[in-house]
């Protein structure tokens, strides 16, 4: 295995993704917490989002966010999605979107 460079707190999106293509990978499943999920919209390596929404609802002021991290400031800094599917599996409902290009 090779060690990723870079700080210990941040996941090194764009070289884990060369080393993955070094070895014929061409995709990758990000399924990790808000931080990571925010981490892969702003290097603007992600394009696509799966988005599972539960027919239960939860929350609170300590409730945690499907995506963490510094946020976007602006509206010109955010990421815009195109809604491709919505699908009902079982209870929930899976949304399917692409990154548009251009928004990194």
């Amino acid at each position: 295995m090779v060690p990723a460079p870079g700080p210990e707190d941040k996941v090194p999106f764009r070289f884990v993704l060369e080393e993955l293509g070094r070895r014929e990978i061409t995709s990758l499943l990000v399924e990790g917490g808000a931080q990571v999920n925010f981490e892969a919209l702003r290097s603007g390596l992600a394009d696509k989002v799966l988005l599972f929404v539960s027919p239960r609802i939860l929350g609170g002021h300590d409730s945690l966010p499907v995506f963490a991290g510094s946020g976007f400031g602006d509206l010109k800094e955010s990421r815009s999605l195109r809604f491709d599917t919505i699908e009902k599996i079982g209870p929930d409902i899976l949304i399917e979107a692409y990154v548009k290009p251009g928004q990194a």
